[in-house]
């Protein structure tokens, strides 16, 4: 039986402040171990319990949802490092490590997500979805604003000419959407699409991300293709693979899209994964992804399988931002539980449940961000 859609307006989760002295901080990440695979589970289930996140995941349960990520989504590939510094031009790109980092920023941060269920192949209805969301929502800046994977599309496609008929460049429907309400809202928007590139005629799976200007600032293409996506989508790669993005009056942010939070490499240890380590070691302030999770498991569940594919980060000063689709789409359904965490309990800072529709918005007080040495030499 199809669960029925709640509609939820808006939801103004109150204001935190984050805590650079936390004991959490001090705790080493939670991946690998001397005892194995079962001893790193163990050790995670632990973690998880903890705090204010309480999340009921057993140790089995765990190690099989990591088993199955290796299984289904190992690649032998590194990510680069996009870049944006206070003294830089667009967008460069590294293929090294990210350029050091020197000092702490403090800043208060309004964040945003939309949680939806898209009108599958009704671009323009999904778009009037989400306006009518983000109306009803709270007024005012947002410093960033994050709506699902091909949040306007729908995300089951059978085959490349099926996907063409919703696809589009840098210009379409979805970045005229994004542009208007980065501008109104003073907004980083990062929004998912079906992108036509027109260079090379392919498809991928694509976020958009645009700054307050309105102007397109980075494009990231999802890395660990479902059998769904590979049926239409090939997958991204260099610079739009996973990216590491640094906004101004924000902070460094990586981006990944559903499954990339999957991805294994080679030779993994236990708990291991592509998108967390990549972040980790750009030291990224926000890890957001955008999703159209299928499951029908409870929301604590979700939040439990979301923290484990970033055990890197636990314990750290991070957060993490998802941004799900809710409902059903051909009988699929999806997970919902769109969420704003503080990886450092970690603990859940705001969260909608499975089936709402509605924009989530959390202000988060004296954030420490990490500061770039260019940035603070200026």
């Amino acid at each position: 039986m199809l669960r029925s859609l709640a509609a939820l307006s808006l939801f103004l989760a109150p204001a935190s402040a984050i805590d650079p002295s936390s004991p959490a901080a001090a705790l080493d990440p939670v991946v690998g171990g001397p005892g194995g695979d079962l001893e790193w589970a163990q050790r995670l289930s632990r973690r998880l319990d903890i705090h204010r996140s309480r999340i009921p995941l057993s140790a089995a349960a765990l190690l099989a949802d990591w088993k199955s990520d290796k299984e289904n989504f190992q690649l032998n590939a590194t990510t680069t490092r996009v870049l944006r510094g206070a003294t830089a031009s667009g967008i460069s790109s590294l293929g090294a490590l990210p350029r050091p980092l020197f000092g702490v920023v403090r800043r208060n941060l309004t964040l945003a997500v939309l949680q939806m269920q898209a009108e599958h192949g009704r671009t323009n209805e999904s778009i009037a979805k989400a306006t009518r969301l983000l109306e009803e929502g709270p007024e005012g800046d947002i410093d960033l604003l994050v709506l699902p994977e091909l949040a306007f599309s729908g995300y089951i496609w059978d085959n490349p000419e099926h996907a063409l008929t919703v696809a589009e460049g840098l210009d379409g429907p979805t970045f005229e959407w994004a542009s208007a309400v980065a501008k109104q809202r003073n907004a980083h928007v990062l929004v998912g699409f079906v992108e036509l590139d027109r260079e090379t005629r392919r498809l991928h799976n694509s976020a958009m991300l645009v700054e307050p200007s309105g102007a397109v600032l980075h494009v990231a293409r999802k890395t660990a293709l479902t059998n769904t996506d590979a049926q239409w989508a090939s997958p991204g790669s260099g610079t739009k693979s996973m990216p590491v993005v640094d906004l101004d009056g924000v902070g460094r942010i990586g981006v990944g899209i559903c499954k990339d939070l999957s991805a294994v490499p080679m030779n993994a240890l236990p708990g291991e994964h592509v998108l967390d380590d990549s972040f980790r070691a750009a030291a990224v302030d926000m890890i957001v992804v955008l999703a159209a999770w299928d499951s029908t498991d409870s929301s604590d569940v979700v939040h439990g399988k979301w923290m484990a594919r970033v055990g890197k980060h636990l314990g750290t000063q991070t957060l993490l931002l998802v941004a799900d689709q809710s409902g059903f789409e051909m009988g699929t359904p999806y997970a919902g539980s769109s969420t704003i965490m503080d990886l450092s309990g970690p603990s859940k800072l705001a969260e909608f449940n499975e089936v709402a529709e509605g924009i989530l918005v959390h202000q988060v007080l004296n954030y420490p961000i990490r500061a770039l040495a260019a940035a603070a030499a200026a």
